[in-house]
């Protein structure tokens, strides 16, 4: 009832403060590269216009109405709510001269109805959808995979023909959407057909005192309209990036940026804890942390990313995709047979991932270098008997796992935690 009431008074007075102050309302949306993809929009843009952007995961019901009202997520807080109500009634009765032109805001689809809610409330002027791939997150809350494509199509749906719609080119279900809008439409993609294109995507390797060759991060290069810009990007790795980027690009061209400036502008872009980022770890090992959460796309990219890494050994830690319903043997079993190709070493963790540990036993994997654990912290110990230099690690799994736990145990500088993980504060203790 608390909950249905705060829903109720937020998505009102985001209603009446959209009225009174007419910001670009920019949503992002998809299964995975939403906050990526976010932060690259907002630091591109951040030079042109002021804004403000969502934080953290703020992306639901409640959430997107306190990008709107510079809230605070208050949780069990009474006071936190009572200055959220605060803070929209001053936005409501006075005219702030602050209030930011643009709000970029990540648009989540938890449940049925969550799209068409949050555009009912804060129809966006500029939609974009990252990926979905055939099995979508959350699907498990849904009747089936195109009940989830057809929510999240709700932020294309409700566009007008002078808005701009924001199409991934390569994932077949969102480019389906090009035909469910009334509004402009600018793909993006490595398809020669994208209009922002991606090209000559590669893994930037180096070598460590002891001579072991790790990667070092990305490059790539930028194209609309023939014209080609590179890019480089050091400390994360995976297509994704490239993804973000090249939404930014199309964002920022509707605000006449050119894409030199673009590319400028994210010159020293780092993707946020757990999402891809290259961690030192113990006796000379370089871990892949991508931690924050685990969607069955999310997974392909890691391990397809995984597979092209350099390093003496693989190593794959992987963790249970929650929230998947039927889908969730499948899906598992897929992850095992995948991983099991591709590495030296295979740790399941969770309960649905024993569907991929009996996977890749099928599939031959050598028994002793193949193990699964319930919890994450019951990895650490085992695997730093374990770890020899040249070795690089990823570790993936959904947030309900706490796989960044076996990253604390394993990174050379442990007491960094608190700025390279995800999940460090107070409240995930």
């Amino acid at each position: 009832m608390k909950r249905l009431l705060i829903k109720c008074i937020l998505g009102l007075s985001t209603k009446r403060i959209i009225a009174k102050y007419h910001p670009l309302i920019i949503a992002v949306t998809g299964s995975v590269g939403k906050t990526s993809t976010k932060n690259a929009i907002a630091q591109t843009l951040a030079s042109r216009v002021t804004l403000r952007k969502s934080q953290r995961n703020l992306n639901s019901d409640i959430g997107v109405p306190l990008v709107f009202i510079n809230g605070e997520d208050a949780k069990r807080s009474i006071a936190g709510w009572l200055r959220n109500v605060g803070k929209a009634i001053f936005l409501m009765v006075k005219k702030s001269a602050l209030y930011p032109r643009v709000l970029v805001v990540e648009m989540g689809a938890d449940r049925p109805g969550d799209i068409a809610y949050l555009t009912g409330i804060a129809k966006p002027d500029i939609a974009v959808v990252t990926a979905i791939g055939d099995v979508p997150v959350h699907v498990g809350y849904y009747k089936n995979s195109d009940a989830v494509i057809l929510e999240k199509a709700n932020v294309v749906r409700c566009l007008d023909k002078n808005d701009l719609a924001i199409l991934n080119c390569d994932d077949e279900y969102v480019f389906r959407m090009r035909v469910m809008t009334q509004a402009r439409i600018c793909t993006f993609g490595f398809s020669s057909q994208a209009d922002i294109r991606i090209v000559d995507f590669q893994t930037k390797t180096g070598r460590d005192a002891l001579g072991n060759e790790f990667p070092l991060g990305i490059s790539f290069k930028l194209g609309y309209r023939g014209s080609f810009v590179p890019v480089s990007i050091l400390g994360t790795l995976g297509k994704p990036v490239a993804y973000a980027f090249a939404v930014a690009a199309a964002c920022a061209m509707s605000f006449d940026m050119h894409m030199i400036e673009i590319v400028e502008a994210l010159s020293d872009f780092e993707n946020e804890p757990g999402r891809m980022r290259l961690i030192p770890g113990v006796h000379h090992t370089m871990i892949l942390d991508d931690t924050y959460n685990a969607a069955p796309i999310a997974m392909r990219a890691a391990l397809d990313t995984f597979a092209a890494c350099s390093g003496k050994r693989k190593i794959a830690i992987l963790g249970d995709m929650l929230e998947l319903g039927s889908y969730a043997q499948k899906v598992h079993e897929d992850m095992g047979a995948y991983a099991a190709s591709i590495s030296a070493l295979l740790i399941f963790v969770g309960e649905q991932s024993r569907f991929g540990y009996e996977q890749a036993l099928r599939n031959g994997f050598p028994a002793d270098r193949l193990f699964h654990f319930s919890i994450s912290t019951e990895v650490i110990d085992m695997i730093r008997t374990m770890l020899q230099p040249g070795d690089i690690v990823l570790i993936k799994g959904s947030q309900g796992m706490r796989m960044e736990k076996i990253i604390k145990g394993i990174m050379a500088e442990p007491k960094k935690a608190g700025e390279l993980l995800v999940r460090q504060s107070p409240e995930w203790k």
